[in-house]
């Protein structure tokens, strides 16, 4: 055999293990979980309790920090408040005076501001270290050999002992109905799939590899404590639901009944306040009864920082081709968003040019700018106090769809 029938045998060869390797780890990652399975069968039984809770009515909060992360007078409010609109410099002052007292919450929030940064990742590291020691479970699982994060900014600082820590008292809190421990734990699917046989008590018997348990009962306790994370969570899965077979990767829409169940479930959020729950109801405004989702932004507007002002700009030029008064408004919002702003954008040249000109309405005429002027001298002091919806467990994100 020639040395050319060689090298081409050993080449063919080299390719087909190859991709016998790539097929095969594909076809492993089309195996459903346990948690698939489970939502493949739909909301109408494992969100009963839910479902029947919605159907009762929740009746709307008239506190508007009833789901914020943080609420003003709390100690984190304004440093977490400037975190969320990316004001790192002047969040980072605010928690020093904190961390300096001994608070290991401050010290986790150091730990996120500076972590991924070229010049600052050690210091992050530091602040995480510090927080961890004092018992905060979240920066110990920063500090994880399996988090990805922690390998690519803090390399030197990753330790299993970290992440054992950090579980050992998420389990203990989960166990007690913390459902912001609870939704940390479901995150964590490397722990869940590694220890196979584990048993969690007082509601997290959780058999193998199976998370689904704990977002459910995470989502239950979610009710009690206003952290609608998990249970927005279920709902998005169980929209996005796709096919269990292996090659089959369609979409599994719901059926009426149980998107209308569904849709129900995230009014409990929504009429609580949570800022991502009243989001959805906006973007499904169709799917709600008249005058809900209207009334729902109205609610959420006030309470809304900068992060969110395209979906805002969408909300006032719909509303004001029927009436022009929530162009005024939509420019007040634009001029505080100014206001209380530092980027170099213009808020209200974005108002004006993408959501009024280019949707066939009139510009703001000299008298409306007036109007809007007085306005948001009102909307600046209401945008001043912002709800918090970054949390410990999604501390940097804030998405409609949850893909934390």
């Amino acid at each position: 055999m020639t040395i050319v029938k060689k090298m081409t045998i050993s080449v063919v060869t080299i390719a087909l293990v190859g991709f016998l390797g790539v097929f095969g780890y594909e076809l492993y990652l089309r195996i459903p979980t346990d948690t698939e399975l489970q939502i493949a069968e739909g909301p109408n039984k494992a969100i009963v309790n839910l479902i029947a809770l919605a159907e009762e009515g929740v009746p709307i909060n008239d506190d508007p920090y009833a789901a914020s992360t943080y609420r003003p007078g709390d100690p984190l409010y304004e440093a977490v408040a400037y975190i969320q609109v990316k004001r790192w410099s002047v969040a980072e002052e605010k928690l020093k005076v904190l961390a300096d007292q001994g608070n290991a919450d401050a010290m986790f929030w150091l730990g996120q501001i500076n972590y991924s940064g070229a010049l600052t990742g050690l210091v992050g590291a530091g602040w995480f270290v510090r927080a961890a020691k004092l018992g905060n479970p979240y920066a110990a699982m920063m500090l994880d050999e399996n988090n990805y994060e922690c390998q690519e900014n803090m390399a030197y600082y990753c330790d299993k002992k970290w992440g054992e820590l950090g579980r050992k008292i998420l389990i203990e809190r989960a166990a007690q109905g913390d459902a912001k421990a609870g939704y940390a734990l479901f995150l964590d699917q490397k722990y869940l799939y590694k220890e196979r046989n584990l048993f969690f008590d007082k509601g997290y018997e959780v058999k193998e590899d199976d998370p689904f348990q704990i977002l459910l009962k995470a989502a239950n306790d979610g009710i009690k404590q206003h952290y609608y994370r998990p249970l927005l969570k279920l709902a998005t899965l169980y929209r996005n639901r796709t096919s269990i077979e292996l090659f089959n990767m369609d979409k599994v829409p719901l059926s009426p009944l149980e998107e209308a169940n569904l849709f129900k479930v995230v009014e409990i959020a929504a009429n609580n306040n949570d800022a991502r729950a009243m989001l959805w109801v906006n973007y499904d405004a169709e799917r709600y009864p008249e005058g809900y989702p209207e009334a729902t932004m109205e609610r959420l507007i006030p309470f809304s920082d900068s992060r969110k002002v395209l979906t805002i700009y969408e909300y006032y030029s719909k509303k004001a081709r029927e009436d022009r008064r929530y162009a005024v408004q939509g420019m007040a919002r634009a001029i505080a968003y100014d206001n209380t702003s530092l980027s170099s954008r213009s808020y209200q040249g974005i108002f004006d040019q993408f959501y009024l000109e280019d949707n066939g309405l009139d510009p703001i005429s000299e008298a409306e700018l007036a109007q809007a002027k007085e306005l948001a001298k009102e909307y600046t002091l209401q945008q001043s106090q912002p709800i918090i919806y970054i949390d410990e467990n999604v501390p940097s994100l804030f998405t409609l769809t949850d893909n934390d």
